[in-house]
């Protein structure tokens, strides 16, 4: 999985202009080249956003760090942390194991309180043996 997104990123690499390409390490990048897929047609149109590209998400994942370790100035990158502190704020939330369990738990108290009020129960006796054959003897004096 990682050799596709090894030769996206060695295509993305071809199609970076010089200035941005120098500021990546050679070692870094040949280590991209020598570890690609060979057998992968990397098709990437620069002219649309990557997000439109569908690229492999370990591609993505590369390009946020090279991006952010090697392309972005101080800035650009206080922004970056910024933004990806912000991310993982939200994904904590949506995966908080306590919160979502006590969504379960409040939903299944709320349909157990709706099934409760609407439902009505069966009283249900256990005739034993004495008991019937004395009913029995009853229903034939009652003839």
């Amino acid at each position: 999985m990682d050799s596709i997104a090894y030769a996206e990123l060695d295509c993305i690499f071809s199609q970076l202009n010089k200035e941005d390409l120098a500021k990546i390490p050679e070692d870094l990048k040949n280590f991209f080249r020598e570890n690609k897929d060979k057998n992968y047609n990397c098709k990437i149109d620069l002219t649309l956003p990557l997000d439109k590209q569908n690229l492999n998400p370990e591609t993505i994942k590369y390009l946020c760090a090279i991006n952010y370790m090697y392309l972005s100035n101080k800035s650009e990158q206080q922004e970056l942390c910024n933004i990806y502190e912000e991310n993982d704020k939200k994904i904590a939330k949506q995966t908080d194991v306590y919160r979502i369990f006590e969504e379960r738990k409040k939903k299944n108290t709320q349909k157990l309180d709706s099934l409760s009020n609407t439902n009505h129960l069966i009283v249900y006796e256990k005739n034993y043996f004495i008991k019937k054959l004395f009913n029995k003897i009853k229903s034939f004096f009652n003839h």
